[in-house]
């Protein structure tokens, strides 16, 4: 992972990669506007938003950075699912009260919330990979 030193998230920056991304269409291993799965959206992200260098799945994504606690989640977290029932298989970007961006192979790059029973029930971990 790539340091990012600045002590404040360039949230424009990051914003305009989400939507620039918002409704393209979700593709198991997919990597472009064409079609892009999760874990690609996220690297995508932080990449051309923030210059942050992250690994290509969401199960090596959720070794990199600093574990947050839930109840700490702050804007940019990575935030981890198990949707498979077995391990990680889902990765999303948090956006604070609850929101999170990701691409989801039921609408592609969208918004949704952690409070919603799928989400809330599959939800293991965060890392913070923005210094």
């Amino acid at each position: 992972v790539s340091e990012y030193s600045n002590t404040t998230v360039d949230r424009d920056a990051v914003m305009i990669r989400i939507i620039e991304l918002m409704n393209t269409p979700y593709l198991w291993g997919g990597t472009s506007t064409n079609g892009i799965d999760c874990s690609a959206f996220c690297q995508r992200v932080m990449k051309y938003a923030l210059g942050i260098d992250i690994p290509r799945t969401s199960i090596v994504q959720s070794t990199v950075g600093e574990e947050v606690k839930r109840e700490d989640l702050q804007f940019g977290d990575l935030i981890f699912f198990n949707t498979r029932g077995s391990r990680i298989s889902h990765v999303g970007i948090y956006l604070g009260e609850s929101i999170f961006a990701h691409s989801s192979s039921s609408g592609g790059v969208k918004t949704s919330s952690l409070n919603e029973d799928y989400y809330n029930g599959r939800y293991v971990t965060a890392r913070r990979v923005i210094k």
